[in-house]
């Protein structure tokens, strides 16, 4: 959740999350330039995978300040909403992910965090390995019998 200036090392941290819900008051800046420093917290590993390296010398070069908008067009940020909704939303998205599987959603991430350095041959690899571990779950086995049933699912994270 982004609201006010997220600036040098709390621009980073956003591009470090996995979901963003971003105020629309909510600015993004790579300040480091403006005194001397040079982007930490993982900032020139991510930046250029979020938006181009091209783009990431730019920002990071000239320091300026980014508005949500073009945060959102440059795709770092998920979902771009009133300042007043914010909380609300936020809290809302983070309900809906709290009710899926978790062990499901840890090799998602895994995955999807490794899919830039795997050839397709690894990453197919790496999935049957994952979804067999899956298909063992408890919460697996919940989630087919729920489909089946055309119910809800509820999951207890095993």
């Amino acid at each position: 959740m982004v609201n006010g200036v997220a600036a040098g090392a709390g621009f980073n941290i956003v591009l470090a999350c996995d979901i963003v819900i971003c105020a629309k008051s909510a600015r993004f800046a790579q300040s480091f330039s403006k005194i001397g420093l040079i982007p930490d917290c993982g900032g020139t590993y991510l930046l250029p995978r979020a938006m181009g390296l091209h783009k990431a010398k730019e920002l990071m070069f000239t320091a300026d300040l980014i508005s949500s908008d073009d945060a959102k067009q440059y795709g770092f940020v998920n979902y771009l909403v009133e300042d007043e909704d914010l909380t609300e939303t936020t809290y809302k998205f983070a309900k809906k992910l709290a009710s899926s599987v978790p062990v499901a959603l840890r090799f998602i991430k895994k995955i999807l965090n490794q899919s830039y350095e795997l050839s397709l041959d690894s990453a197919l690899k790496l999935e049957a390995s994952l979804q067999s571990f899956c298909i063992q779950t408890k919460d697996s086995k919940e989630g087919i019998q729920a489909f089946k049933q055309k119910r809800a699912p509820v999951f207890i994270g095993k």
